[in-house]
């Protein structure tokens, strides 16, 4: 670590060959470096450690103002005064785990870009570091912080770093940031191996609204093996509707509502959900069911099972909260071990053993369990009885019902529909961040614009989050680019909710453009209550880093909108070629920001790469991400002058490579594995378009040869 000093235009470093550095005080918590260069300024840095407090902040701007830490003071001792105040910088490395990464932890002042990474990007807005293993962060304080791109080594990751600041600076660690500052208490349970693979799939819902059938799915389900599954689509899941009814209604004010069956399927399903599950996997598909498991309106088993339900102080049956939940009957009483036993247990065995189901969303899991958790009950569970509790608080009620069914599925997919709770952390693998949307633009886009906002923070951290479903029918193609795009640049849940066949080609091919899910975090570790709309996507792979971001006009006007370099924490100085990927044309060369005008209800996604100064990708056809899931390897041989790479392409869907050819390079020859490349000089004549081929969905080897 070392220290400089900026005075009348010079800049003084401690490491200079002409600077004497001495250690003038040193105890426990205090250590002071006298800096001196011959012929110039001193000047003194002080090094003081912060105790630990002795309780926990409340919130996130206390906990980084006042966590323990390093304080870091400097002051000008002698030398010429000339040139105004004098300016300091911290310059050094910070040795991470390589579970921890870069990030925003302090709140903007103003409205930023939503950052997302994928990979281990570099940002000129981040201000510390964050391990999710350990729940702790890293933040620098300090007028102006650069965290530069993080390097691996044997034992962890080495990130370069430089503080500017007039006086001093700080490094404050915050323990618990997650468990304590946002109030996930139980996030320490999280398991080692997370986060989950985020996946794609289908269900049935904005379709049927709980009338489906055995036909609908078979159906969809033809259509998505045909159009969908090669370019990443992976679930199909049954959502309300399948389940059989009782006969016997329940008294009181739920007597309208049939008995549900959770092992028997209605007649809309003939053959049965096992077999509809065994029809799903040979399309190549996983196969998921929608439930809600842990209210019941079975008149047959109140009557038969009194004490399996939970009650209020006054003997009252407790029911889901919710008008739309209440359909689903009385609470089970999680506290009580015959309910896992005789209910539980034996549903979900059924469902993941017998059935074979692989994907499971567990709908009304808040407006049934958000009424158990602020409780405490007697203790009637076997396994919390052996620890010597007599009562148990709401929310182990509440984590015993989901342990259950993790214990019983095991690795697969956990959906927890109306959670977030803090409760289902480390037990589910997604949770609904927002209730239903309604297909359309209001309830759609715009809906998942500000939900997104307030929640991203726990995307891939917590868990994956579920804004709930990607609806383009009722949309304009234009609005279809803006709904894709937000899903293809968070990389949140995504679950498709369309009658396929009747979607049409153009929403067809959108769909296919954000298919795989590639795998995110936010940068952005704190819930933001602005309306950003420029997302930002930074993506890091071996043989590059570039960002892909979403401009989006949410209005219905036109509108100009300013990309500013800066903004997206890129570097002023460096100039940058811009791609717009919906329309399929390189915007050209921009130096500090690029100028956009988007029609109503629009967006543009560009790619922005760091001018080279020799041939380089700038896009490929087969993702929004821009080479993010398709790119396997490129690589520059200057001597040989070859641009050369690996690129996973779909069968039968065109591939491209877009190349930005800077003045004084010229594409000459282009070769492929396949035999099947074909080099295009455009119209623009500093890009160059190589467009693959392939019948199988393969990786491609492919090289491009150019003179100079």
């Amino acid at each position: 670590m070392a220290t400089s000093l900026s005075l009348g235009g010079q800049t003084f470093a401690s490491t200079d060959k002409a600077c004497v550095n001495k250690t003038v005080r040193r105890d426990l918590l205090r250590m002071v470096i006298r800096s001196a260069v011959a012929n110039g300024p001193t000047w003194e840095t002080q090094f003081e450690i912060r105790p630990h407090p002795n309780e926990h902040n409340a919130t996130l701007n206390r906990a980084l103002r006042d966590s323990y830490g390093v304080a870091v003071t400097c002051r000008f001792v002698d030398g010429p005064t000339t040139g105004g105040p004098p300016r300091f910088s911290l310059v050094g490395r910070t040795e991470t785990k390589r579970s921890a990464f870069a990030c925003r932890l302090a709140p903007a002042t103003t409205s930023t870009p939503l950052q997302i990474a994928s990979g281990n990007p570099a940002s000129g807005l981040n201000s510390g570091f964050y391990d999710a293993k350990d729940d702790c962060a890293l933040h620098l304080g300090a007028q102006r912080v650069a965290i530069g791109a993080s390097q691996p080594d044997p034992i962890g990751r080495s990130f370069p770093i430089r503080l500017d600041f007039d006086s001093q600076c700080s490094f404050d660690f915050t323990e618990n940031l997650y468990q304590t500052i946002h109030g996930f208490d139980k996030f320490a349970t999280i398991r080692r191996d997370w986060p989950p693979r985020p996946i794609a799939g289908w269900l049935d819902w904005y379709i049927a609204y709980g009338k489906n059938s055995e036909d609908l799915v078979l159906r969809n389900l033809n259509w998505l093996a045909d159009h969908l599954r090669d370019f990443g689509l992976e679930v199909i899941q049954i959502d309300d509707g399948w389940q059989g009814h009782c006969p016997e209604r329940l008294p009181g004010d739920l007597q309208g509502k049939e008995g549900t069956d959770w092992l028997h399927p209605n007649e809309n399903f003939p053959h049965g959900m096992a077999w509809l599950a065994e029809r799903i996997h040979e399309k190549g598909f996983l196969a998921g069911i929608w439930l809600v498991p842990y209210a019941t309106n079975n008149a047959v088993l109140l009557r038969e099972h009194p004490d399996w339900f939970l009650k209020d102080t006054n003997g009252n049956l407790k029911t889901a909260q919710g008008t739309w939940a209440r359909q689903f009957g009385n609470v089970l009483d999680l506290s009580y071990f015959p309910v896992h036993l005789h209910y539980l247990a034996p549903l979900f065995k059924t469902l993941s053993n017998k059935w074979d189901y692989d994907y499971f969303k567990l709908d009304a899991t808040g407006w049934t369990l958000l009424g158990i958790k602020d409780g405490t009950y007697p203790n009637r569970s076997l396994v919390t009885q052996k620890l010597g509790k007599k009562t148990l608080a709401g929310t182990e009620v509440v984590r015993e019902g989901l342990e259950t069914v993790r214990r019983i599925v095991n690795d697969k997919f956990v959906l927890a529909c109306h959670a977030p709770c803090p409760e289902v952390v480390g037990l589910v693998d997604g949770a609904r961040v927002a209730g239903d949307m309604s297909p359309g633009w209001e309830k759609g886009p715009l809906y998942m614009l500000r939900q997104t906002m307030d929640s991203f923070y726990t995307h891939g951290i917590c868990w994956l989050n579920d804004p709930d479903c990607l609806v383009l029918k009722p949309l304009t193609v234009e609005q279809a680019r803006v709904f894709a795009s937000m899903f293809g640049l968070t990389a949140q849940h995504l679950m498709l909710s369309d009658p396929m066949d009747e979607l049409g080609k153009d929403k067809t091919e959108i769909l296919r453009r954000v298919l795989p899910i590639c795998a995110t975090r936010p940068l952005d570790l704190y819930p933001r209550k602005d309306a950003a709309t420029i997302w930002d996507l930074k993506l890091e792979r071996p043989f590059g880093s570039w960002d892909v971001v979403g401009v989006f006009n949410i209005e219905k006007q036109p509108a100009r909108r300013v990309v500013r370099f800066a903004e997206l924490g890129l570097a002023n100085e460096v100039a940058y070629i811009v791609y717009d990927y919906w329309n399929r044309r390189c915007l050209g060369r921009f130096e500090r920001e690029v100028i956009l005008d988007v029609p109503p209800t629009a967006c543009r996604v560009l790619a922005i790469h760091a001018e080279s100064g020799r041939p380089q990708v700038i896009s490929t056809s087969r993702h929004i991400t821009q080479g993010g899931v398709d790119l396997a390897k490129v690589e520059w041989n200057a001597k040989r002058k070859e641009l050369s790479g690996r690129s996973h392409v779909v069968r039968n869907d065109p591939y491209e490579l877009r190349l930005w050819v800077p003045e004084g390079f010229r594409p000459i020859a282009v070769e492929s594995s396949n035999h099947q490349a074909k080099l295009e000089i455009t119209d623009e004549s500093k890009v160059a378009v190589v467009r693959l081929a392939s019948q199988q969905t393969d990786e491609i080897r492919w090289l491009v040869r150019f003179e100079k």
